[in-house]
């Protein structure tokens, strides 16, 4: 580059990854973070141990706005469902009232199809009251999405799986809330019974402001 004199001037090499920027008229460009553009980035990914809960604490006020959870190959020690639950606190403890969520779910079964809801639930069943089965080689997959929980108001949640039920397979779309207005900064998944298998991971992204 060149300085304010028009003399040859060299940039400081950035970090890896950074890429050079524009500082506008008169002021010399420099390596600095690319721009989030909409991406996804990863927050935290945690692999799957015999454990009864898996909780991820991530959740930045005004760094992220939106959030997305990938479960992959989750599968418990029994049969039961899947649940997910909110914590306005950190993580300290969880929403688990009998009137603190309400959620609807739509399945399609290799035989049939339904759909289910719960209009006052401790917990929303991601599985949706359709037990995953605890088989060699079963599992449930899902993409959940939460939109502004940082934000004092019902937070709303969506989500895509794909398990295996035990007698079949099963397709299902979802979606629930929080039922009171507060900043979630901590979500829970645990199974209706028992703890989870060691395989498979759970991973946190959060979508830039």
């Amino acid at each position: 580059t060149w300085d304010a004199s028009g003399d040859p001037a060299t940039v400081a090499v950035g970090t890896a990854t950074h890429v050079l920027t524009s500082n506008g008229a008169g002021a010399a460009p420099t390596f600095q973070a690319a721009a989030g553009g909409g991406a996804w980035t990863s927050i935290a990914t945690t692999a799957l141990t015999a454990t009864a809960s898996i909780a991820f604490t991530g959740f930045a006020a005004g760094t992220y706005s939106n959030y997305q959870i990938w479960v992959s190959n989750a599968q418990g020690a029994s049969t039961a469902d899947l649940y997910f639950q909110t914590s306005t606190d950190g993580g300290s403890s969880y929403d688990s009232g009998a009137s603190d969520y309400e959620w609807s779910w739509q399945f399609i079964r290799t035989a049939s199809a339904d759909v289910g809801n719960d209009t006052a639930d401790s917990e929303i069943h991601i599985s949706g009251n359709q037990n995953v089965s605890n088989s060699a080689n079963h599992a449930i997959s899902a993409v959940i999405n939460i939109y502004l929980p940082e934000e004092a108001q019902y937070t709303y949640i969506n989500w895509t799986t794909a398990q295996e039920g035990g007698s079949d397979w099963i397709s299902s779309h979802g979606a629930g809330q929080r039922l009171s207005a507060a900043d979630v900064d901590a979500v829970k998944f645990s199974w209706g019974s028992g703890n989870f298998v060691a395989k498979g991971q759970i991973q946190l992204l959060g979508m830039a402001n």
